[in-house]
């Protein structure tokens, strides 16, 4: 998935490798969709942070793994509110780590805490999360 105009994102990483800790990331309200954080073909390791998808017109998404790898560690995050979609982690060919998270969506449609897009994508870990507020607490599409 390439970047869109149409699309908000509160941190967008390609190609990286950061550590985020401590901050907050909102999704923002974009046209289409939107997103807290965005990793495409990245590791980042995030920690301690507390991320909002937003309000996309569409989707919403807490972060979105696309062929990332991400350690995802001791966040509250919220899938955001999305009108047809709303969800918190979300993997398309990516293995996360994804441990002690407070994980939820505040969205309308179908709501997922944890969701993946291909038949490729499972956590390589997957523990001591606490999952609510999704109609679904994971869904493969």
């Amino acid at each position: 998935m390439l970047f869109r105009s149409t699309d908000s994102y509160g941190m967008y990483n390609r190609g990286s490798t950061p550590i985020v800790q401590n901050n907050t990331l909102n999704g923002g309200s974009g046209n289409t969709d939107s997103y807290g954080m965005f990793n495409i073909n990245s590791s980042p390791t995030v920690q301690n942070n507390t991320l909002n998808g937003g309000s996309g017109n569409r989707y919403s998404y807490g972060i979105f793994n696309d062929r990332s790898n991400t350690i995802v560690q001791n966040n509250i995050l919220n899938g955001g509110s999305g009108d047809a979609r709303s969800i918190g982690i979300c993997n398309d060919g990516s293995s996360p780590t994804i441990d002690n998270n407070i994980i939820f969506t505040s969205g309308f449609g179908i709501t997922s805490c944890i969701a993946s897009f291909d038949f490729e994508s499972y956590p390589a870990s997957l523990r001591n999360n606490d999952l609510f507020a999704c109609q679904t607490v994971y869904r493969d599409y």
